[in-house]
């Protein structure tokens, strides 16, 4: 979450580089995500549907509803885009990630950072299946790295964007299971190419491909290094005897609602990035904002769960 934040940050200033750069941090966070889930067996499974939903649809849910007022006001001032009941549904059913790859348009201006949570709530689909190929962990796993090179190369790009979610998410589970399974060789070997396969990528990548999201080798790029720089940052916290498990979850628990709430008035359309000519000064005030805002919503959550909790 923290990757994605700063890579809107240096979007706002147009520093498309950095920018670029640091837009791994969608691979990341679901290779650790389903680094986190490949430890875990899920018996109960309404609870955890109901958990999950707690976490992360009613958050996002919230978002949405407290724009749509300043939408309606604004909407002919943020680009000339109008709320309909057609991008009303999409986000209500948390579909709005699927816009690219079915080509039709979810853009809501300040809210286009939404896409990620249909990321996360496919990639959580395919947790029972898992759950049960988990038993193979061998056969599994490399039955995964075929497709995942198969989908680099064979898919159409816009399909490749959301096949990609399952694959990362999938490749971070399995790889927890063979880890565990003491499946050494087959590990080491995943290791070791796939930090080639990135450094491969980061020579070859072309300038023009780095900057354009909907680019097929874009893509590519940034999978492999995403996953590359995942499975890495576990071997160090492992060997510094640091829990990767716990490192993650407190990257969450205090970076999930600033994630939420940052988009708007980083980005726009309440940009506080120009707001007076020094960009220090801009910057603490943006990120100040963002953790005021995202420690409101936090009050506001907590008290829509407990409300939540009392009926469930």
């Amino acid at each position: 979450m923290l990757s994605i934040i700063l890579c809107h940050l240096f979007q706002c200033y147009g520093i498309y580089q950095l920018s670029s750069i640091f837009n791994i941090g969608v691979q990341v966070f679901l290779v650790l995500s389903g680094y986190l889930y490949g430890r875990k067996t899920i018996t109960e499974w309404r609870l955890w549907a109901l958990r999950r939903s707690r976490k992360l649809y009613i958050p996002t849910l919230l978002i949405f509803l407290l724009a749509i007022p300043f939408y309606m006001i604004y909407g002919a001032v943020w680009g000339g885009h109008f709320l309909n009941l057609k991008l009303v549904v999409i986000h209500i059913l948390n579909l709005q990630g699927l816009g690219t790859v079915f080509n039709y348009s979810t853009r809501i201006n300040g809210l286009n950072h939404l896409w990620f949570m249909t990321a996360i709530m496919i990639s959580y689909c395919s947790i029972p299946l898992l759950q049960i190929i988990r038993k193979y962990p061998l056969i599994a796993f490399l039955t995964l790295i075929t497709l995942f090179c198969f989908s680099c190369r064979c898919i159409p790009t816009n399909i490749l964007w959301g096949v990609e979610w399952l694959l990362l998410f999938s490749i971070g589970y399995l790889y927890v299971v063979i880890k565990d399974e003491n499946l050494k060789l087959i590990q080491s070997i995943f290791e070791i190419a796939i930090m080639l396969a990135s450094i491969v990528a980061c020579i070859y990548i072309k300038e023009e491909c780095l900057f354009n999201n909907l680019d097929r080798y874009n893509r590519i790029f940034h999978d492999f290094v995403g996953i590359s720089l995942t499975i890495w940052t576990i071997k160090v916290l492992s060997f510094f005897k640091i829990s990767p498990t716990n490192f993650v979850k407190f990257l969450d628990r205090h970076s999930f609602h600033i994630f939420l709430v940052h988009f708007p008035i980083m980005v726009g359309p309440f940009s506080l990035g120009y707001m007076t000519s020094n960009i220090p000064l801009n910057i603490v005030i943006m990120i100040s904002v963002v953790i005021v805002c995202s420690l409101i919503f936090v009050y506001m959550i907590n008290n829509i769960d407990k409300k939540l909790e009392s009926y469930l």
